[in-house]
């Protein structure tokens, strides 16, 4: 059996008074309180606000936490929010791009060795996308190799064929 050993050593063993662990002890127990109030608060306001960010979140708290002298920062503030799971996750909205992991026939690229020596030989084809306030939108585009010059180019609302086909049957739009 282990002697028993009382506070008083047991705190003087790492330099602190008995005094001061029952402090520090009173002093964890208030933060605690501070935490769950805080908390509390933060998800009233979350169930009213469901996408309000911390920082806005801190900020509508701020005269309810001076009204009960509870200062917290920001960054304390948000790793609270971070430790139980309050913080808002940012949506990942990407554009819808080519898939190339699929099962249909890949061509090989029949014009790696060609020398291009003037314009208007060889046209190539790419698709882009463009972030607008309503979303995305996706932009084919003909462009002379030799030039580089852009001889044909289509705005589509989506990836469907649609707006490619539409551009290789003649309906684009030119820049002479």
């Amino acid at each position: 059996m282990y002697p028993l050993t009382s506070k008083a050593v047991l705190c003087g063993l790492f330099g602190n008074s008995r005094q001061a662990w029952y402090d520090n002890k009173k002093r964890q127990s208030g933060l605690q309180m501070q935490e769950v109030f805080i908390l509390k608060q933060a998800k009233i306001l979350r169930h009213e606000h469901k996408r309000m960010g911390a920082e806005k979140l801190l900020f509508l708290l701020a005269p309810t936490l001076q009204e009960h002298n509870i200062k917290y920062g920001r960054d304390k503030f948000f790793n609270l929010l971070r430790e139980h799971g309050l913080l808002v996750r940012r949506r990942k909205r990407g554009p819808t791009t080519t898939n190339f992991n699929h099962f249909y026939r890949k061509y090989p690229n029949l014009i790696r060795e060609i020398e291009l020596l003037s314009f208007g030989r060889l046209w190539v084809s790419d698709i882009t996308y463009i972030r607008t306030a309503k979303g995305f939108v996706y932009l084919s585009l003909i462009t002379d190799a030799y030039s580089r010059k852009i001889v044909g180019w289509c705005l589509w609302p989506n990836l469907t064929s649609k707006g490619a086909l539409r551009l290789r049957d003649g309906h684009l739009w030119r820049r002479d």
